[in-house]
């Protein structure tokens, strides 16, 4: 095998390996937010991130922290979804690895 194919190998293996991986948190994630205790945690988080009681006067940096909060709910909502999608797929059949 040639070095140029050796590492496209290797870099399909590893590409798999993090779709596995993600797959697998994204299902945890779904698992740990969808009970009634994870469903209580995602408001309050909501709460926290989407009606803050920033005054006018908020500095650069108490405006960027906020959307940092922000931004770290939305990924934990987009990897809950994902999960959700995975389980319906499985369950539909497919039973392929991947997907978006």
């Amino acid at each position: 095998m040639s070095a140029p194919t050796t590492r496209s190998a290797a870099l399909e293996v590893a590409r798999q390996r993090a779709v596995q991986q993600r797959d697998e948190l994204a299902d945890l994630y779904l698992a740990a937010f969808s009970t009634p205790a994870g469903q209580r945690v995602l408001l309050d988080l909501e709460a926290l991130v989407h009606q803050p009681c920033l005054p006018p006067t908020a500095s650069e940096a108490e405006l960027r922290d906020l959307n940092g909060q922000k931004r770290l709910f939305g990924i934990i909502m987009e990897r809950i979804e994902h999960g959700r999608r995975e389980r319906q797929r499985r369950a539909a059949g497919d039973g392929s690895a991947g997907g978006g």
